[in-house]
């Protein structure tokens, strides 16, 4: 499986790591020149709870480099949901998967309209991750992961993009009512959020 990261920051590279250790062909896709030249030059290094070590996988600034894909995994900030659409149509061939695995609501209904509805996978994680420095990474914490067809079948595509990730030590599950993950995963981030901005603490 040929697979893209399109926003390769903190949880885009931890996925796109994880990936790559587990012997699937990754490019990671990022605006930032500095974290692809250092991943380019010394791979990525992964901290955390999964471990310290350093994976190799390529990056890029360009989806033109990148070219198309199997499946490409969105993970940039909702805000640049449209922008990353743009960006990352040199990486769909005739038979690529989208899957989000953002937060917040609307990423899916942005996707189905730039790309068209048979082409997405809805998404969402637990998983944590801290961008530290160019070519580093912090794997902060364990979760479960979700995606789904958007009309709630179980599909051979879904179950094989799920087997791929948990192959990849990121445990994912298959819903049929992927809307409803990411609403859970929104009203978990809305009791959380606020009182770590409020009182400057961490989740833990």
């Amino acid at each position: 499986m040929r697979i893209g990261v399109m926003g390769a920051g903190a949880i885009g590279s931890l996925f796109g790591g994880l990936l790559a250790e587990s012997g699937l062909d990754v490019t990671l896709v990022t605006r930032r020149v500095e974290h692809v030249d250092a991943v380019n030059r010394g791979g990525l290094r992964l901290k955390g709870v999964s471990g310290e070590r350093t994976v190799r996988v390529r990056a890029t600034t360009s989806p033109w480099e990148a070219g198309p894909k199997d499946l490409v995994i969105l993970a940039v900030k909702s805000y640049d949901t449209e922008g990353a659409l743009r960006d990352m149509l040199p990486m769909l061939g005739q038979h690529t998967t989208a899957v989000t695995i953002q937060n917040g609501l609307g990423n899916v209904e942005k996707m189905a309209s730039a790309i068209g509805s048979e082409r997405v996978l809805g998404g969402c994680t637990a998983h944590g991750a801290t961008y530290l420095a160019p070519g580093e990474i912090r794997h902060a914490g364990r979760g479960p992961t979700t995606i789904g067809e958007l009309d709630g079948t179980v599909t051979e595509r879904v179950q094989r993009v799920a087997e791929a990730f948990t192959g990849a030590g990121i445990e994912t599950s298959v819903t049929r009512n992927i809307r409803g993950a990411v609403w859970g995963k929104l009203l978990v981030n809305m009791g959380i959020n606020p009182l770590t901005a409020a009182t400057g603490l961490r989740n833990g």
